[in-house]
Parts: structure tokens; sequence; C-alpha cells
């Protein structure tokens, strides 16, 4: 795992890659308001620096988002508006009118 130095002002900024833990790309932070930026964005040095829990989270995640999405671009294919369907079901159901 590479080892960065904390960087006490902009002149011992040297340009390095960050990545982005969601979709694990890598960016250059070329200058040193890139790297805070992408700091507070969450980025890290290395993909490494995610713990197994974070990872297994992030998976876990990622099948719900992936199953909700479904479950709405089904409903829009059913002819059913977003603002309608339940969102306690697995399934594209409307939801029960008042």
């Amino acid at each position: 795992m590479k080892s960065f130095k904390a960087f006490e002002n902009k002149d011992e900024f040297t340009p390095h890659m960050m990545y982005d833990p969601k979709t694990k790309k890598g960016y250059k932070a070329k200058t040193y308001d890139d790297h805070m930026r992408m700091k507070k964005m969450g980025y890290v040095h290395d993909l490494d620096e995610l713990s197994p829990a974070a990872m297994k989270r992030r998976k876990r995640m990622q099948a719900h988002l992936a199953k909700t999405m479904k479950k709405y671009g089904d409903a829009a294919k059913m002819g059913i508006p977003a603002a309608q369907v339940n969102q306690r079901r697995n399934a594209p159901t409307r939801k029960k009118s008042s």
C-alpha cells in the first residue's frame, strides 16, 4: 500500500491518483485544491483503504439499489407512475388510494 504524508501547504503537494470508493474509478489529483475537493467527497488514495465491512455494506447497498431500480423500471413499463409505486413490495404494485 502506498503511503502519503499529509501536506501542510500547497508547496509540498505532488500530483497523485485518488479513487472513488463507490465506482472504483481513479482520478488524478493534479493540484492541492483537487486533492482537498476529492478528499471532501470521500475519495481515497488506495482502494485497499476500505475495510472488509465497508466493502460488504457497499455491496449490500448496491444490490438493494439494483433491485429498487428494476422495480421502478418494470412499473414504468407497466404504465404505473413512480409516485404510485408501493415501496413496501418487491413487485411493482400500485399504492392503495385513500
